[in-house]
């Protein structure tokens, strides 16, 4: 077998393997971008419909003399509603808190 130095040079076997992997490499790299670009469309998707929830328990919240951004959860199968903070002492002019607003078993909540 004759000796390799710097000035021997690579077979044509070891530089279509190279060149193979790099077009994997390449395949790869695209393929992650294409990931990439869905997994930022999935989350502008979950942006729209975290707003979308939060509307609707902004408006129940309103509905119900609260803040739009009060902290409350829902009883999905009764629709009970539980403030998740003291409620204040005053509601848009009532004495105590409304007696729809009870504690309950939650399964939907709307966390700030």
């Amino acid at each position: 077998m004759p000796e390799i130095d710097i000035n021997t040079p690579v077979s044509p076997e070891v530089i279509e393997s190279l060149a193979s992997l790099l077009r994997d490499r390449e395949e790869k790299s695209n393929q992650l971008l294409q990931l990439e670009l869905t997994k930022i469309q999935l989350l502008r998707d979950v942006v729209g419909i975290d707003n979308a929830k939060n509307q609707v328990f902004g408006r129940i919240s309103s509905e119900r003399g609260l803040p739009p951004n009060f902290p409350i959860e829902i009883d999905r199968s009764t629709g009970v509603i539980r403030a998740l903070v003291d409620l204040p002492v005053k509601l848009q002019g009532e004495e105590s808190a409304p007696s729809s607003i009870m504690a309950g078993e939650l399964t939907v909540t709307k966390a700030e």
